[in-house]
């Protein structure tokens, strides 16, 4: 299966994923990924694997209309709903690109803030992913992303499998969706010191922090 075709939503799924997910999901969270890159008034601001546009929106609030911020997807329906959402007027103008993680249309240095909020996770070369968010930041630019932790520490996730599993069978926990894919958020930490951060803070939802920097 080619990359276009994973992680396709076709149909009326893009307006569900907004009406339904946004809120549940992605919404609450959106304003805490933003808030990390601490993102001002007149900076330029790019969304990765931006779906529907939530972190988008926000960025688009804080940097305000000296501003700018891109927002790509690589679904089509996605980025079709994310443009019939209205914005404030006080916001930055949002410009939509259908394009890949590994390969953003962009030169090198144009943003100043890279987001992503829980689409790492889904990407086939992650590494290829940071190293383009890295490429196509300033120096000193700052990339806020959010990926779930192991299913152990996911409740919603972990209810779910065990409901799945008592219903049809399925090992959930340790398939790839569910399992596998959960558990990169250490692995996260070292990728981007490998794309080319020098400073990498990790910050899970139960408050603990840490940094890592490259070693000399």
């Amino acid at each position: 299966m080619s990359q276009q075709g994973q992680w396709q939503v076709a149909g009326s799924a893009p307006e569900v994923y907004e009406r339904e997910l946004v809120p549940a999901v992605f919404g609450p969270w959106a304003p805490i990924v933003v808030e990390l890159a601490h993102p001002s008034p007149g900076e330029r601001v790019v969304d990765v694997a931006c779906g529907t546009g939530i972190v988008a929106r926000i960025a688009a609030a804080r940097v305000g209309p000296s501003g700018s911020v891109a927002a790509v997807d690589l679904n089509p329906g996605m980025l079709n709903v994310a443009r019939s959402v209205a914005t404030n007027g006080a916001s930055a103008s949002i410009q939509w690109h259908e394009a890949s993680a590994d390969k953003l249309p962009f030169p090198n240095s144009s943003f100043d803030i890279a987001y992503c909020q829980l689409g790492l996770q889904f990407f086939a070369d992650r590494p290829a992913a940071l190293r383009e968010m890295h490429r196509v930041l300033v120096p000193e630019g700052r990339l806020a992303l959010m990926v779930w932790r192991g299913i152990g520490e996911s409740p919603g996730f972990q209810a779910l499998a065990e409901i799945l599993e008592k219903n049809i069978g399925c090992p959930c926990r340790k398939s790839d969706p569910v399992g596998n894919r959960l558990r990169i958020g250490r692995s996260c930490v070292g990728c981007a010191i490998s794309a080319g951060w020098s400073s990498v803070w990790s910050l899970t939802c139960f408050g603990r922090e840490q940094r890592w920097k490259p070693k000399s």
